[in-house]
């Protein structure tokens, strides 16, 4: 009988380890998809605020009659290029994010 009981508690401590365990991976593997997503989305953000800070100046310029066909040139391209490195990042971000769909499907 007492063997039986300690079995029993074995059993369980083991199911216990066990969840535990699955629980440690289960953080980490969120962790680490947390801190791949952050890259992305923090370019993103660096990227969209650059841009913000190149349409408020064009307008000031624009506003003030300072705005040369150079500068809105120039102005523009940086534009151009920060939104095709938000576009990127967020696809990129999208991708890690899908990729771990399917993980936690699997």
């Amino acid at each position: 009988m007492m063997l039986k009981h300690q079995a029993e508690v074995l059993r369980k401590t083991q199911q216990q380890l066990i969840q535990s365990e699955k629980m440690a991976s289960l953080g980490n593997l969120v962790a680490g998809v947390a801190h791949e997503v952050n890259t992305p989305v923090g370019i993103s953000l660096t990227a969209a605020s650059q841009i913000d800070y190149l349409i408020g100046n064009l307008l000031l310029n624009m506003e003030s009659g300072k705005i040369t066909k150079t500068r809105l040139k120039s102005s523009l391209d940086e534009i151009r290029s920060n939104t095709e490195l938000v576009l990127s990042s967020m696809q990129r971000a999208a991708n890690l994010i899908q990729d771990f769909k399917q993980v936690a499907v699997d």
